[in-house]
């Protein structure tokens, strides 16, 4: 089990010049996946955050992009992943919490892997770029609903339970 270690940016003190949060197979705003946190920091215009765990540490680094806050997990000093959990951001192609797994698949072409949630009824419904297989798209369902979403990179981005 990692070590977590949790970065905050406090963005209601800082200036932000992102107007859009809406995350990419890439990233959310100035952020890209793959990108050091160090680097997300500077891209996101944020002053006074230090990282001061190991390189090996898992953490979530939040900022507020667009008037969202967004979780990024930052895994061995990298942003790996962004986490969604409310409905007013919506995914590549228009997904958002709340959309039925009907509608999903049909925005996705059928082109979503289908499997079974660790700890609920529900699905995780998989969308993996044809350009870079090691970006996705996770939505997790209650197997009727999207309840929540992540894009990121493989493997972290199918953590089932982010850095536990």
């Amino acid at each position: 089990m990692r070590r977590a270690l949790l970065l905050s940016l406090v963005a209601a003190a800082c200036s932000q010049r992102v107007k859009s949060a809406a995350p990419t197979l890439d990233g959310a705003g100035p952020v890209r996946f793959g990108m050091t946190a160090a680097d997300a920091v500077k891209a996101l215009d944020q002053a006074g955050i230090s990282h001061d765990g190991s390189a090996s540490d898992c953490g979530y680094l939040t900022a507020r992009i667009g008037g969202v806050s967004l979780p990024f997990m930052v895994d061995d000093g990298r942003v790996v992943r962004v986490d969604i959990r409310s409905d007013s951001v919506s995914a590549p192609s228009g997904a958002r919490v709340g959309m039925s797994e009907d509608s999903l698949q049909q925005l996705y072409s059928r082109s979503l892997v289908v499997r079974p949630h660790k700890y609920t009824e529900g699905h995780y419904l998989i969308y993996v770029s044809p350009q870079d297989t090691l970006r996705r798209l996770v939505f997790e369902t209650d197997g009727r609903l999207v309840t929540e979403w992540r894009a990121g990179l493989y493997p972290q981005v199918e953590y089932v339970e982010g850095c536990s």
